[in-house]
């Protein structure tokens, strides 16, 4: 079994991406508490609003730029280099996904088609990781 010294660095990028949205977003706990009442009102699924997406993207930005840099770090440092590729592939998921949020939100467009592109997004965030990995192997 191989042993990776950095396996909660990504859970530290996670916990440090949600604080800066939370902290640049003060009103987002009433916002998502207000979102989950009109679920329960109208007793469906409800798109969420903007108020709602851009901290998601804000939060995407920060997680996606954050496993890039640790990917660019194990590449550079050569530690635990077979774990790299998972980073690239979820970096890059992370940051496309802020961009689909932004489009989305913009554009005022239809959650089914934004979801699809998501799902997308990561199959090819999927596989560029195995790419990766393989380019890194060999």
């Amino acid at each position: 079994m191989r042993k990776d010294p950095l396996k909660s660095v990504p859970f530290g990028i996670f916990l440090i991406s949600i604080s800066l949205t939370f902290i640049l977003n003060p009103n987002l706990p009433s916002d998502i508490i207000e979102y989950l009442k009109s679920i329960e009102v109208y007793g469906r699924f409800i798109p969420p609003s903007p108020k709602l997406l851009l901290p998601v993207a804000d939060f995407s930005i920060y997680f996606g730029i954050g496993l890039i840099l640790l990917f660019v770090f194990r590449i550079v440092s050569k530690v635990a280099i077979w774990a790299a590729s998972e980073n690239f592939s979820q970096g890059i998921f992370f940051i496309i996904l802020n961009r689909l949020i932004i489009n989305f939100v913009k554009e005022d467009g239809n959650f089914i088609i934004f979801f699809s592109l998501c799902l997308i997004t990561l199959g090819i965030a999927i596989i560029i990781g195995e790419i990766v990995g393989y380019a890194i192997k060999h």
